[in-house]
């Protein structure tokens, strides 16, 4: 049970990291666009930009941000690589723990062998 709390702990922290850093792109994605095209144009900050086509979440308006937000890419590398369970990341030690639990119980009891080999 403790490896299970501490993968499901684990992936809950790695995916919070993702949906944060994902709208810390977004977030500068609208300012960085707001910059560019109506700096000038209205003294107010709050203008109306209904008439506006851009979409901060387009991904067609992305590219190369990795440069310009250094700290939010390592913040996706990092909780990416803790997903995808890559080594020396928590991802990795929580997968080793439920696939060592599934083998511990499948040499304890031939029956549960299969459910261990598909881990």
């Amino acid at each position: 049970m403790g490896a299970s709390l501490f993968h499901l702990f684990n992936h809950a922290m790695a995916k919070g990291m993702l949906f944060m850093a994902s709208g810390s792109v977004i977030h500068e994605m609208h300012h960085a666009h707001h910059d560019l095209h109506h700096h000038d144009d209205h003294g107010d900050d709050h203008h109306d930009d209904h008439h506006d086509d851009f979409d901060a979440q387009s991904m067609e308006n992305m590219g190369g941000l990795a440069s310009k937000m250094p700290i939010t890419a390592t913040a996706m590398l990092v909780g990416s690589a803790s997903i995808m369970g890559l080594p020396l990341i928590g991802g990795f030690w929580s997968k080793e723990g439920i696939i060592a639990n599934a083998w511990r119980v499948a040499l304890e009891d031939p029956r549960f062998f299969l459910p261990a080999a598909c881990v």
